[in-house]
């Protein structure tokens, strides 16, 4: 749990205005994942 909380995707979910709390758990899953494997946090572009 401490390893979400203290992600990039963590702090941008946080953000009311990014709108990326809207998104499905499996999506936003998906993008957590991404960021701890190759340590960049990335929304992928077909969402963009």
């Amino acid at each position: 749990m401490e390893k979400l909380y203290n992600s990039e995707t963590y702090s941008v979910l946080e953000n009311k205005d990014t709108c990326l709390w809207q998104f499905s758990k499996l999506f936003l899953f998906m993008v957590f994942d991404d960021e701890q494997k190759t340590g960049k946090f990335k929304i992928p572009d077909c969402v963009l």
